[in-house]
């Protein structure tokens, strides 16, 4: 028996299930498509009026009298986006057109004594707020029936930065009627003054009847679909203030504070010395990108300053956005004494009162301390040295007679002295002499080196200062070395360029630019160069007789 490879014609149908609804209604397409087996779809971007919710597919196969045929039906969940007749257009499949299709738009029914079981509101905390001031979009979902799923497509605002918040979620009761409430927030930020609109909103809420189903989880049973809208808001978005000052970064916020905190008291400042100082700016109703700048990283005169990178945070809350610029700077003097840090100011306009403000941290006076080796030079005790061309003084009479009754035996003791000297000096040149204080300094200056070759072979910017400050005591024992008294001491212009960058790279978190091998090669060469003779051992000028 000869089997038929497909049905004589091929077909596309479309149906829906009713024609006349209303604007927060649903309705099904259903398409089919009979003869033979395909594995495309119709093409249904003609349905721009229309918002699909769900597109299922199947496929099924007869044989009658020795035909195979196939059909394909894809069944379709449509909710109309507007009033008015709304226009299903002829669908296409495989060189086959279905029929056109027009739906009647109605309306939703209004009885003031009815609620839905599902709807939505809308409203905003600002109807005018300045150019980049924060004001708050809140939808409500009401809700007396489980909710299965939720699509509130996607929302967004020309020239407008979005931000979502927490959502808030309580109960409300509305006559005799008891409604869950999902409270849905954004904060909104205008780039440009005028009229802002925020658009209509179009959302879909699945319920079912499933009990004991959580909030927007998910499980079987019969499920309804709803259409809720919330209308179009507008906002009128002034420019910036004309008593703002036009120098000044513009910063609308509902409040603002500056803090600092400090490493190490700001009274334990010595030369040469960094202490971190790190200050915070807090806005609420601003985000961290809105907040400017806090140090002038140029320094003073008598300050150095090696800013790191500022740390932006970003807290969301049910109220808004608080935004939070954090910056830390080492600071280091140049000298000793009282010193001036300069005040740091933040100017802002205040959107609750409408005014312009400015946050204060007031300036500081330092007293810098001198570094150690100053310290020590000033507490260390003068010893005075007799001018021994001076004549001597003249004892009165009554004070050289009794004196003059000692000499003799002072006398005998140099006498005994000078012999003794004689003898031991004598001795001394028959055997071979070294330098010991000398060598235990060479020990230690080499040691040091090897240290500071090893810190350098390894790019660690924190060995290699330690290492460098150990040379310094070796080759300049009588000093207190810090990395700006080597540069200066040194006078060398590659020491000196690789120090600042390895200052900057140890105090700033600046990039690793430093050349350690040059700074290895240069300290070896400035040690070689101001080497002692003594530290060599001497042999004997003469040989023991």
């Amino acid at each position: 028996m000869t089997i038929g490879s497909r049905a004589a014609a091929d077909s596309l149908y479309a149906q829906v299930d009713r024609t006349q609804i209303s604007l927060n209604e649903t309705l099904n397409l259903t398409v089919r498509y009979e003869g033979r087996q395909v594995n495309t779809d119709p093409d249904f971007s003609g349905l721009n009026q229309f918002d699909v919710l769900s597109n299922r597919k199947s496929t099924q196969h007869t044989i009658i009298n020795g035909t195979i045929s196939a059909s394909t039906e894809w069944s379709l969940t449509l909710a109309p986006r507007n009033t008015g007749q709304l226009l299903i257009p002829p669908l296409t499949l495989q060189g086959q057109h279905s029929k056109a299709i027009t739906i009647n738009v109605t309306e939703p029914s209004q009885d003031p004594g009815a609620r839905e079981d599902v709807f939505l509101e809308a409203f905003v905390d600002k109807s005018e707020v300045h150019v980049q001031e924060q004001f708050i979009v809140t939808f409500r979902l009401h809700f007396n029936q489980i909710v299965d799923s939720l699509d509130r497509g996607q929302f967004s605002i020309p020239q407008a930065r979005v931000e979502e918040l927490p959502r808030v979620d309580f109960h409300k009761t509305i006559g005799n009627t008891q409604y869950a409430v999902a409270e849905f927030r954004y904060a909104i930020f205008a780039d440009a003054s005028g009229s802002l609109s925020i658009p209509a909103q179009l959302w879909t809420v699945r319920t079912t009847d499933q009990p004991g189903m959580s909030r927007f989880g998910f499980g079987g049973g019969r499920y309804k679909l709803h259409r809720v809208r919330a209308p179009e808001l507008t906002v009128t978005i002034h420019p910036k203030p004309d008593i703002y000052p036009a120098h000044k970064p513009w910063l609308p916020a509902q409040k603002l504070e500056i803090s600092e905190r400090w490493s190490r008291s700001p009274d334990e400042f010595r030369v040469g010395e960094p202490i971190t100082r790190t200050v915070t700016v807090t806005a609420e109703g601003a985000g961290p990108e809105q907040l400017p700048p806090v140090f002038d990283e140029r320094g003073t005169a008598d300050l150095k300053f090696y800013p790191d990178k500022p740390d932006q945070d970003k807290r969301l809350s049910p109220q808004g956005v608080t935004g939070t610029r954090t910056e830390s700077i080492a600071i280091v003097p140049n000298r000793a004494g009282e010193l001036q840090l300069p005040e740091l100011r933040v100017t802002w306009w205040n959107s609750a009162e409408r005014r312009v403000e400015t946050a204060v941290l007031p300036a500081r006076t330092l007293k810098v301390a001198p570094a150690d080796n100053q310290t020590a030079q000033q507490e260390e005790p003068q010893v005075i040295v007799p001018n021994l061309t001076s004549p001597a003084p003249t004892l009165a009479p009554d004070a050289a007679a009794p004196a003059s009754r000692w000499w003799p035996l002072l006398a005998l003791l140099l006498a005994v002295s000078n012999l003794v000297t004689l003898v031991l000096w004598w001795r001394g040149r028959a055997a071979p002499k070294t330098s010991a204080a000398p060598d235990k300094a060479n020990t230690s200056l080499t040691a040091a080196l090897r240290a500071l070759d090893s810190a350098c072979q390894k790019r660690e910017p924190m060995a290699v200062r330690h290492g460098l400050l150990q040379w310094a005591r070796q080759q300049w024992p009588d000093r207190q070395p810090t990395l700006q008294a080597i540069s200066r001491w040194a006078a060398d212009p590659t020491l000196t360029r690789e120090l600042e960058k390895l200052d900057a790279q140890l105090y700033a978190d600046g990039p690793d630019t430093v050349d350690f091998a040059a700074i290895a090669q240069t300290v070896r060469r400035l040690g070689a160069a101001a080497a002692p003779e003594t530290s060599r051992v001497l042999q004997p000028l003469y040989k023991a007789g």
